[in-house]
């Protein structure tokens, strides 16, 4: 519970910097009522979801809020490049909402897209944890836990659906911050941004969990089902 409670601190510290630092650094300002209904779902959703988890699965909950330690130079690489790729959409959603004002929804309706696409991104992750244990954030194979190769529920569609979540988890938010452009563009950079994670991580399972290259034989989709 404190490891949990620390993380949670820790996560909605820094979407309120990635939110409210640009946001201010164009404005001047940090009035921003978008900003705060963005920052009030995230608390919400983690809050709800992390007390959950706890309850249901407390190893999945131990290791996903344990410190990220990656275990190779391109998993520290691939890593970074994830985070890097989020600062910048995040400086882009603010110069648009706060310098560019580049066409987009009205107030309501950008709303109400974001808050439907960013649920189905949060239903597909939780989808993810409840039938994946072992979908940690480091890149390893978790032998002290028995790892095995899961290929139900959204695996037996896509390989990675935790990205495939994300993906729409960050379009839903652009689109709740009242900004179309980054929302649309969360899409394809974000694809772009998970590719080297992903084939970190499917090198070091194919290499070391058996059955994971049967798997991959079976499932061809990485993220999005008819594309990639």
């Amino acid at each position: 519970m404190v490891r949990l409670l620390v993380g949670l601190t820790i996560q909605s510290a820094l979407f309120a910097i990635l939110i409210f630092g640009p946001g201010w650094a164009f404005s001047g300002t940090l009035v921003w009522p978008r900003g705060m209904l963005a920052l009030a779902v995230l608390v919400a959703v983690s809050g709800v979801g992390g007390l959950w988890f706890l309850k249901t699965d407390p190893a999945l909950t131990r290791e996903r809020a344990s410190a990220p330690n990656p275990q190779t130079m391109r998993d520290a690489l691939a890593t970074g490049a994830i985070a890097i790729s989020g600062i910048v959409w995040f400086v882009l959603v603010a110069w648009d909402v706060h310098r560019l004002h580049l066409p987009s929804f009205p107030a309501a309706l950008s709303i109400a897209a974001g808050l439907t696409v960013f649920s189905v991104g949060v239903g597909v992750i939780i989808w993810t944890f409840r039938v994946n244990t072992f979908a940690v954030s480091v890149v390893k194979v978790q032998d002290d836990r028995a790892q095995r190769v899961i290929d139900s529920g959204p695996y037996s569609l896509v390989r990675h659906p935790m990205y495939l979540g994300a993906v729409a988890f960050f379009a839903g938010l652009g689109f709740i911050l009242g900004s179309t452009v980054a929302a649309l563009l969360a899409v394809p950079l974000f694809i772009v941004a998970f590719t080297p994670r992903i084939l970190v991580e499917e090198a070091v399972l194919r290499q070391e969990l058996i059955g994971y290259a049967a798997y991959q034989s079976r499932v061809r989709t990485r993220i999005v089902p008819g594309l990639f």
